[in-house]
């Protein structure tokens, strides 16, 4: 249920911290505290909170390398592609092989989120050569 009487500045700052991917969220406690504190004084000064930019004072202190995989974008359509296929009804089967270190697992990792999304069963397993 929707509550008119929350001001949409604070909503959408509660959406930033319950969003699914990390890199999306607050970085730091900093940055949700400023904007917080800027709502707040708002409120006292006006009466009411507009919307504003989130998270501009939001720096980490800690260097943060991104979850997202580059330059990998056909393979990962090919998979998607499979699944897609099984969800209209067909069998697909697919492998991913290579040498160790290419980034298979990275691979396999990117399209756990879409699959599981559209509550689409998700296993992986490793097998190694004898």
């Amino acid at each position: 249920m929707i509550n008119p009487a929350i001001p949409e500045a604070l909503s959408i700052i509660v959406l930033k911290l319950l969003d699914k991917s990390p890199e999306n969220r607050y970085q730091s406690a900093n940055g949700l505290h400023y904007d917080l504190e800027k709502c707040f004084n708002e409120l006292q000064q006006t009466g009411s909170i507009k919307t504003f930019n989130l998270a501009t004072q939001d720096n980490s202190l800690i260097f943060y390398v991104p979850l997202k995989l580059y330059g990998r974008e056909r393979e990962i359509h090919k998979l998607l592609d499979c699944f897609k296929e099984v969800c209209n009804g067909n069998n697909c089967f697919m492998m991913v092989a290579g040498y160790s270190g290419i980034g298979k697992t990275a691979i396999i990792n990117e399209i756990h989120k879409p699959i599981t999304e559209t509550r689409g069963l998700y296993a992986t397993g490793k097998s190694v050569k004898p």
